[in-house]
């Protein structure tokens, strides 16, 4: 189903790594301008790999389908056309900004870095490096750009690789795992900012995150992967109110609410496969507390179900 206002169409998306194993296995997926799309799952799921390969970042990697921004095609553009696309068109903000950021440059510097890129002044640039650093909530931004990153909290250093992907006035941000390792106060903080600044631009946010939790509050849809492939995807108030996968549901009953008792927790056996090691059938099957005959044998596809797609027999069986 393509959808009119689509600003980011992903279309049977599938990256590969030297040796043949499957990272992302035919993924599909849309994001309008403006909204905000949470990809979710475990560790080893594909969903990092997945937002990287947007912006084509892996050089070792190959990738089949397509990705178009815009309307353009981006799968097929040379390394310079892509520079021309990235911090401009599209940005990604990184997990870990101490190593996202350089340690020996000024933060103005590094901030200013994609605007000059693209062919604006120094002057010009510094100008609105202070800008975004100061909407940003850095305090007395101007001063701060002489500052280096080691000079920052966690929080601080997570604003100002938000500053770098935002400073270009791109389109699309992807935000992979962008509180990683930061407390839950501060992640609250950040999440209410980039919605905010998100907000004020009609900015499109693809979001990365392993924890479903922290999804209701910022994103209009979400996107559930497992080992590499889509389980599930719909608007966040019927995914999270009623998931149709088990793996879905799994991730939101593991979630501690403020009505939780202690023991009430649901946790999850066994981990993700590993991408060469993927059992037959349907790869979430030996965790999985229904799982059918069928499930062992067969890979589910995925179905339509109210404003979203499923892929999981059980489904299928019941609506028969």
């Amino acid at each position: 189903m393509t959808r009119t206002d689509a600003l980011l169409e992903v279309r049977d998306l599938s990256v590969t790594v030297p040796g043949g194993a499957t990272l992302v296995d035919r993924v599909s997926f849309e994001v309008a301008g403006g909204e905000r799309l949470a990809i979710v799952g475990e560790s080893g799921s594909g969903k990092s790999v997945t937002a990287r390969a947007l912006l084509r970042l892996d050089t070792d990697v190959t990738l089949d389908g397509s990705v178009r921004l815009g309307g353009q095609e981006l799968t097929t553009l040379t390394e310079s056309e892509l520079t021309r696309i990235r911090g401009r068109r599209a940005s990604m903000v990184f997990q870990d900004p101490l190593s996202a950021l350089h340690p020996t440059r000024t933060i103005g510097a590094q901030v200013a870095e994609p605007l000059t890129v693209h062919g604006v002044g120094r002057r010009e640039a510094r100008r609105r490096a202070a800008t975004m650093l100061d909407e940003l909530g850095i305090a007395d931004a101007r001063r701060r750009m002489r500052a280096y990153p080691h000079e920052f909290s966690g929080g601080m250093r997570q604003r100002v690789a938000m500053a770098i992907a935002l400073v270009g006035e791109p389109d699309l941000l992807i935000a992979d795992e962008p509180t990683t390792a930061l407390d839950v106060r501060v992640q609250e903080q950040l999440f209410a900012l980039l919605g905010r600044v998100a907000a004020e631009r009609s900015l499109a946010v693809v979001l990365i995150t392993h924890d479903i939790g922290t999804v209701a509050g910022f994103a209009d849809r979400v996107l559930v992967m497992y080992a590499g492939r889509v389980a599930e995807q719909g608007g966040v108030g019927s995914l999270l109110g009623a998931p149709r996968h088990p793996y879905a549901a799994a991730l939101r009953a593991a979630v501690p609410r403020l009505d939780t008792r202690p023991g009430q927790l649901v946790a999850l056996p066994g981990t993700t496969p590993a991408p060469a090691d993927r059992p037959a059938g349907c790869a979430f099957h030996p965790r999985c507390p229904v799982a059918l005959d069928v499930c062992r044998t067969s890979p589910p596809a995925l179905q339509p179900v109210d404003d979203g797609e499923v892929a999981c027999h059980l489904v299928r069986e019941v609506a028969a």
